[in-house]
């Protein structure tokens, strides 16, 4: 029997990408675990005005974090998932030296702070740990689309999963990819090839799951009517035309040096 185990940048990502895959194989039976990666508590005490903004946005509750992991276990628990929140803080909050690593949307949806590469190998070992423990393990990880610096981070410990022969397939990073575009410029930043895996979904379940994130429906989705961007984002994607699908990537070739 297989272990899912999808590795979420911060709370919401899992079931925003793979909450329709997570119900499948639930429902068939096998377990999957969901590892919040950058889910640690901050103190608070100080912070950017680019946090600041962030908190504004999500209703300025006196604990953010402690919120937003309340959310995601009220999204997961009746799926039945295992969940983990590991302690590194969203990139809102991280710094080197006393200064802001990322103070706008610039920095944070760009290039990973120098200061931050040494971060991949960290998480590479952390992850496959998690491998250890079940002989048949499955990670899904972000493409990064869009560009988010915490989503790069998970995205290239994957790919050092991948290259030490885990199984790892990759998600399409949403709302990003319905939004904004931006999946074969995702897929082109790792020079190998990429071959499509679908999973047949219940759309209605996955918007439920997403639903029950109040905070960030609208900091993430705007003004859209949020639910309509699902629909139509998981029959957009639809091999057969019809029904709702999630869409993975797999690499069909190790990547080049």
């Amino acid at each position: 029997m297989s272990i899912h185990i999808v590795l979420s940048p911060h709370m919401d990502d899992a079931v925003l990408s793979c909450g329709g895959l997570m119900a499948a194989k639930l429902a068939q039976g096998e377990p999957v675990h969901v590892v919040n990666v950058f889910a640690g508590i901050p103190t608070y005490r100080r912070l950017s005005a680019y946090a600041e903004r962030q908190h504004t946005k999500w209703g300025r509750p006196a604990d953010p974090v402690g919120m937003r992991r309340a959310e995601d276990q009220a999204a997961l628990a009746p799926l039945g998932v295992a969940v983990d929140y590991w302690e590194w803080y969203d990139a809102i909050y991280r710094e080197a030296d006393g200064q802001f690593l990322y103070t706008d949307h610039d920095t944070t949806f760009g290039p990973v702070h120098p200061a931050e590469r040494p971060l991949v190998a960290t998480l590479t070992q952390r992850l496959a740990a998690l491998r250890e423990r079940a002989s048949d393990t499955v990670y899904y990880a972000p493409l990064a689309v869009g560009g988010h610096v915490d989503h790069r981070l998970v995205r290239d410990a994957a790919l050092d999963l991948a290259c030490q022969d885990a199984s790892v397939l990759f998600y399409e990073d949403f709302p990003y990819v319905a939004r904004w575009g931006g999946l074969n410029e995702a897929l082109a930043e790792v020079p190998v090839r990429w071959q499509p895996v679908w999973e047949l979904i219940d759309v209605d379940a996955k918007i439920a799951a997403i639903g029950r994130y109040p905070s960030q429906l609208s900091a993430i989705f705007e003004h859209d009517d949020w639910q309509a961007v699902v629909r139509e984002y998981a029959t957009s994607i639809a091999p057969d035309g019809q029904d709702a699908w999630e869409r993975y990537w797999r690499m069909a070739e190790e990547r080049s040096a």
